[in-house]
């Protein structure tokens, strides 16, 4: 789950997902830390810190996506 606020931190380790946090929104970097999120972002520009805190680890038989990784 991507969000930019403490709620959206919270409601991610309260539903069990993977919790990515970006200080997009009001809130600062260092305020989503304290938050215990385990990767904050300052956006969403770069492609590569997504791809491995979002990362899909399990697959189908055929290959297909399975579901995410939590």
């Amino acid at each position: 789950m991507v969000g930019d606020t403490p709620a959206d931190v919270a409601a991610g380790f309260a539903n069990r997902v993977r919790v990515l946090a970006v200080s997009t929104g009001r809130s600062t970097a260092a305020h989503l830390c304290e938050t215990g999120a385990p990767l904050v972002l300052p956006d969403l520009e770069e492609a590569e810190p997504l791809r491995g805190a979002l990362a899909v680890t399990n697959r189908g038989q055929d290959g297909s996506s399975g579901s995410p990784a939590r």
